[in-house]
């Protein structure tokens, strides 16, 4: 049976689609029937240089073969280090931008694999996480996981975060989170960047179940999502920041 993914991917209010410094992979919508699907969002950090450029790199890295989902992800994560660095080598910076890209570029990652249909007629998820976005699990209106947050509460101003740079990322072995699962036919993966997944969570503690709000959004296609994501912001209930949510489910037949 074949899974489906959804995406909708925006940028801040007042920003431009250029400036949009989050990832997705896949970056559009599809239907596969591979035995591995591969799933990743990143959240480029926006004061760090080239955060955009980064994000995409982890997310192509962990979405084409799942290699930053390997156990050991340091030569996969080198090689994006080293390609990240000649990109903005080649660039014609001014001083002040060339300084910037000195401290190099940071983000969140949150991968997804899921693995081939067993006979129980399951397919085993398994998902990597650093920094702050967000999986729920969703099986016949209910709300099965959260990870790596299960609280509001667990979206800061200060998540550790993936660099470009091979020394910042002295601590990072200690804050990879790692969770699995399995999907059942008619389970959908909704994965979120910070701000969804912060007002996701903050919804389900106010008793809602806001699957129901994306999925009717989701239906209105790009602009309904547009003015469903504008209304929140408007209302203070979703903080001004680029919005990405990548929804794969397994279609009940």
């Amino acid at each position: 049976m074949s899974i489906s993914v959804r995406v909708m991917a925006l940028p801040k209010a007042g920003n431009r689609d250029d400036e949009y410094e989050d990832a997705c992979w896949p970056d559009r919508a599809l239907t596969t029937t591979q035995p591995l699907v591969h799933g990743a969002i990143a959240d480029g950090a926006t004061e760090s240089a080239f955060a955009g450029l980064w994000a995409r790199q982890l997310v192509a890295a962990y979405g084409a073969a799942g290699a930053l989902g390997a156990e050991d992800w340091v030569p996969t994560l080198t090689v994006e280090q080293a390609h990240w660095q000649s990109q903005v080598d080649a660039k014609a910076l001014p001083w002040y931008a060339e300084e910037k890209a000195r401290s190099g570029a940071f983000a969140a990652l949150l991968g997804v694999t899921i693995g081939q249909e067993a006979q129980a007629k399951a397919r085993p998820w398994q998902a990597l996480s650093v920094g702050d976005c967000a999986l729920f699990q969703v099986r016949r209106g209910v709300l099965l996981s959260c990870f790596p947050a299960t609280t509001s509460a667990f979206f800061t101003n200060r998540p550790l975060l993936i660099s470009s740079l091979p020394a910042q990322n002295a601590a990072l072995a200690a804050h990879r989170r790692r969770a699995a699962g399995e999907l059942w036919p008619g389970d959908v993966l909704y994965l979120t960047t910070d701000a969804l997944g912060q007002w996701f969570l903050s919804r389900v503690e106010h008793g809602a179940a806001p699957w129901i709000e994306m999925e009717a959004a989701l239906a209105r296609r790009k602009r309904g999502f547009t003015r469903w994501i504008a209304a929140l912001r408007n209302k203070g209930q979703l903080r001004n920041d680029d919005v990405t949510l990548l929804r794969i489910a397994w279609p009940e037949q």
